[in-house]
Order: structure tokens, then C-alpha cells, then sequence
């Protein structure tokens, strides 16, 4: 018999939406203003709450604003995984998982340019977000070894190394894409492009 975890009562329930109300609260300002902007005052004024609501669910603003960025990045590595399901051969899955990202990255791009740099800032305590981000480019690195084993790429291909230099290079292109405000059609093309000339490679090997 499968043992089942027990229901919340109806305090725990309470902190769980105060909690979500404050992570959608900060995912927002996260998004429309970065990092700056995300202070817990305006966090708590626009979740409707006061700020010891906040501090009672997080210790600080960087507690906080990481539960966000790990939140999302699991989102994205979950439809990520949705994604490498899709299609028997690796060139249709890992274009599949592409098409994801940009998706997603188009609408959501500023919380993941704020995950990265938390990262790249070298904060000690950002490890929460650095193992977050290891799970994209696992996806990533699954689907060429997939494809390895099934013959449809060279046995000598280094997916991990492949998998980090397809996750670096998306995530330059999602930038670019930002910045000159290119349309989604002419994104995924150049995903397309990307993703086959590193297929080529991993097969010539």
C-alpha cells in the first residue's frame, strides 16, 4: 500500500497561498523592473500584505528573489522534458526542446537573464539557482546521448560538453532576439539552423 502525505490543515494551507502570493508578486516586479526593483516593500504592497507577511515566508530579498528564479527554471526544465518525448529521431527532439525554450525564454526572458546573473555575480549563497540551472542542459545532454546509443549520432560525441554549448548559445540568441525585438518565426529558424549544423558535426565524428 502506497503511504500518502498528510493533507494540510488549514494554517499550513494559509501560509502556502500567503506564499504564493508573494512569489507571483515578486516574479512580477522581477520581470517588468529586474533586480532593482524588487524590493520586499513593493513586494509586500503589491501581494497585499505587510512586509513581516514577507519576512515570515523568506529571510531576505535574496532568499526571495532565488525561490523565484528556481521556481521558474524548474518550470522550464519540466517543459523541456515535455518536449524530448516528442519524436522518435534526436534532430526532431532536440529541435522540439529548442522551440520550448524560445517559447518560453520570448515571454519569461528577464527571469532567466536575472538567474544567470546571480550566478555570474559569484554570490556564494546563489547555489539553489546554480543547481537549478544544471537541469536545462541535462535535458539537453539526454536527448544527444539518446541519440548516441540509438546510432543517430558519433559515439565519440561529448553530450555533456554539447548539451552547454547548445544551452549557452540559446540563451544568446533569446537575448539578441530581445534586443531587436525579432519575430518567433525568425527565432525558431535559427534554432533550426543551430541544431543542425551541431547534429552534422556529432555525426561526422
Amino acid at each position: 500500500m502506497t503511504a500518502t502525505s498528510p493533507r494540510p490543515n488549514l494554517r499550513q494551507q494559509a501560509k502556502m497561498r500567503t506564499r504564493a502570493k508573494v512569489l507571483d508578486a515578486a516574479r512580477k516586479l522581477l520581470s517588468e523592473g529586474g533586480y532593482a526593483a524588487c524590493t520586499i516593500r513593493d513586494v509586500a504592497a503589491l501581494a497585499g500584505m505587510s512586509t513581516g507577511a514577507v519576512f515570515a515566508n523568506f529571510k531576505d530579498k535574496d532568499d526571495l528573489i532565488d525561490a523565484v528564479l528556481v521556481e521558474e527554471i524548474q518550470g522550464l526544465s519540466e517543459e523541456m522534458r515535455a518536449a524530448a518525448e516528442q519524436g522518435e529521431q534526436v534532430d526532431q527532439r532536440l529541435v522540439s526542446v529548442l522551440h520550448t525554450v524560445a517559447d518560453r525564454s520570448q515571454h519569461r526572458l528577464s527571469l532567466l537573464r536575472a538567474a544567470i546573473s546571480q550566478v555570474c555575480a559569484g554570490r556564494p549563497d546563489a547555489d539553489r539557482i546554480r543547481e537549478a540551472l544544471r537541469e536545462p542542459v541535462s535535458v539537453l545532454s539526454g536527448v544527444l546521448e539518446d541519440g548516441a546509443r540509438k546510432g543517430e549520432l558519433s559515439d565519440r560525441l561529448d553530450a555533456s560538453g554539447a548539451a552547454e554549448w547548445i544551452w549557452d548559445g540559446c540563451q544568446a540568441q533569446m537575448r539578441r532576439a530581445a534586443d531587436h525585438n525579432l519575430p518567433r518565426e525568425v527565432v525558431q529558424q535559427r534554432l533550426d539552423q543551430a541544431a543542425q549544423l551541431l547534429l552534422t558535426g556529432a555525426r561526422a565524428l
